[in-house]
């Protein structure tokens, strides 16, 4: 028998000469949206809005914002929202 996926978001590993690599697991399909926020809960970035897969999932956060601006180093939240559930990790961007 196939072992359940549960859901999960991993913490994000990024580095100054490389991206964010936000990972995030799904038990079955379902609707998510992936965001970046900052420390005052603004949403900085929209990553995926819509169906995602069951398994593992993985996107790349550039660094840059919605608007196409760089973000600030500093402290960013990923929070993966599903009809199920709220999922956050911290994200420390060093530039």
């Amino acid at each position: 028998a196939a072992v359940p996926v549960p859901w999960a978001l991993m913490y994000p590993t990024c580095s100054a000469v490389m991206p964010a690599r936000i990972a995030f697991s799904l038990p079955g399909e379902a609707a998510v949206t992936l965001r970046i926020h900052d420390l005052q809960g603004r949403v900085v970035r929209t990553l995926v809005r819509g169906p995602a897969s069951a398994g593992l999932n993985e996107h790349i956060w550039d660094g840059t914002g919605d608007d196409g601006r760089r973000a600030a180093s500093g402290i960013y939240f990923t929070v993966l929202d599903t009809p199920d559930l709220r999922l956050t990790r911290k994200l420390i961007l060093a530039r």
